[in-house]
């Protein structure tokens, strides 16, 4: 497995904002990977149900969308 570390600064953490850049993430890296690893904010998953993390449903309908670039 290759390890491609991108770090963007993006200026707030509205839901737009996090997928503009999670859309350019994409892009540089070709296409949609396998893991995508963040921090866990509000805009990815919205709660812990039994320590497991339940994913916002549109952040889950826009990686649903990613296609390879």
């Amino acid at each position: 497995m290759v390890t491609v570390p991108v770090v963007l600064a993006i200026r707030d953490k509205a839901m737009p904002s996090v997928f503009a850049a999670l859309d350019v993430t994409l892009r540089r890296l070709g296409g949609a990977p396998t893991y995508v690893l963040t921090d866990n904010e509000k805009t990815v998953t919205v709660e812990h149900v039994a320590g497991i993390a339940v994913r916002n449903p549109q952040g889950s309908a826009m990686s649903q969308r990613a296609t390879l670039y």
